[in-house]
């Protein structure tokens, strides 16, 4: 079942704070504007840290760089025994050690509990969105472009190879990419699709994490030449994106066609129900234990989780169906589950 402090904002230990800090320290450093003081989000980590370490005779990290540097390492290697939560394995790391930049752990951890998570932030930007592109069917080709296009070159946008009037709608999503991304021969995953890096002409680290390594798919992009999707809206929006596109399409070959929900990520209504819910929607979470406090609150849904990651993640699904409460109105089920489940054409 889920943690007693997954289920109320009051609760809730720092290191969702810490999540949403390290992206912010992310955001600062990629646009040249990280200067003292710290963001305010940091700072009061590494206050609270600070006393939970004092409290339980532990040497407390005396910095922000320093705080930083815990983050590389497994959360049981330096964290309190207080300030490790419950929903996260002991084993995680909030930056990878090698480059520095947030896990999926730690955008899925900055993504839970407040108003201002990494996830609300997307559904935001969405929002806004949509009210600017003020009819639904140009939103949906703004959205279709986000999941498409997680990196863009200037050649592309000078060129215009996509409709101007989407582009216009978009283009404030991208920003130039990360020193770590930007050095180590940037590319695409030829498998989720999100950011990756090449090194001897194979991919050596993915945005996704759970693909298999691979031949390099072809040309990277040059320092300087190429503009990327905001990390949120890749996590979120494109990742799932993905997935969600083959699921509606598989859905349609049997009859059951979803109009987008209004509001959100990527909810559908259905035309009829699947597997006895009536709205479905594609999760690829890694944390099994934070996505089933975000389906908590949800009702009459079918949430669907991406075959590779069911492949990647054996132990995922049973994990997810084992902490929601029983008497939740959620299935949780894979892609392929739910598109066999779909009602044949009569």
């Amino acid at each position: 079942m889920i943690p007693s402090d997954l289920h109320g904002r009051a609760d809730l230990t720092s290191l969702p704070q810490l999540a949403r800090g390290l992206i912010d320290l992310g955001d600062a450093a990629r646009q040249g504007s990280l200067n003292l003081p710290y963001p305010p989000s940091i700072q009061r980590v590494l206050d609270r840290n600070v006393l939970a370490c004092l409290r339980e005779g532990r040497m407390p990290p005396s910095s922000v760089p320093e705080l930083v540097a815990w983050c590389t390492a497994p959360l049981s290697a330096r964290w309190p025994s207080s300030a490790l939560p419950g929903f996260l394995s002991a084993e995680v790391t909030l930056l990878d050690p090698r480059r520095r930049l947030p896990t999926r752990s730690c955008a899925e951890l900055a993504a839970y509990g407040s108003d201002d998570s990494a996830e609300q932030s997307v559904v935001l930007k969405l929002e806004e969105l949509a009210q600017a592109a003020s009819m639904p069917a140009l939103f949906a080709q703004c959205r279709d472009f986000l999941i498409d296009r997680v990196a863009v070159t200037n050649d592309d946008a000078r060129g215009a190879s996509w409709k101007p009037r989407i582009w216009k709608l978009v283009q404030h999503l991208y920003r130039p990419p990360a020193p770590a991304h930007a050095h180590n021969g940037l590319t695409t995953c030829p498998a989720c699709g999100l950011l990756a890096t090449v090194e001897h002409g194979r991919i050596a680290w993915c945005e996704g994490e759970v693909c298999e390594r691979g031949p390099a798919p072809g040309p990277g992009y040059r320092a300087g030449k190429v503009r990327v999707l905001d990390s949120s809206l890749r996590l979120f929006l494109s990742l799932p994106g993905r997935t969600e596109r083959v699921v509606m399409r598989r859905l349609a070959e049997r009859g059951v066609t979803g109009t987008l929900l209004s509001g959100g990520l990527g909810a559908y209504q259905l035309s009829k129900p699947v597997l006895g819910r009536s709205t479905v929607q594609v999760f690829d979470r890694v944390e099994p234990l934070l996505l089933a406090a975000r389906l908590s609150g949800s009702s009459d849904l079918l949430a669907v989780i991406p075959d590779h990651l069911a492949r990647a993640r054996p132990a995922l699904l049973k994990s997810v169906r084992h902490a929601l409460p029983p008497e939740l109105d959620v299935v949780v089920t894979t892609q392929t589950a739910a598109t066999e489940g779909a009602p044949q054409h009569a």
